[in-house]
């Protein structure tokens, strides 16, 4: 599982490219096929590669949502 451990992040993140040429599809594709073919462990993993991105995106976008409330409470308080 060595050489496959090392190709599972770069994998992962070539699932989230748009491209003409369908990159992040055959990402996702080829991690599926890794997944089917091996064990739990590799399937596990890359289900904790997954779960550990949406979670970093849930954050960004909470993050984002807290800048835009306190942006719009200081519009409102400047206009009185």
């Amino acid at each position: 599982m060595g050489e496959a451990e090392g190709l599972l992040p770069l994998l992962h993140a070539l699932e989230g490219v748009s491209s003409e040429g369908g990159t992040g599809t055959a990402a996702e594709n080829l991690l599926e096929e890794l997944a089917s073919c091996a064990g739990d462990g590799l399937r596990e993993r890359i289900e904790e590669l997954r779960v550990a991105t949406k979670e970093a995106l849930r954050a960004k976008a909470m993050q984002v949502s807290e800048r835009v409330k306190s942006i719009r409470r200081i519009t409102v308080l400047a206009k009185g």
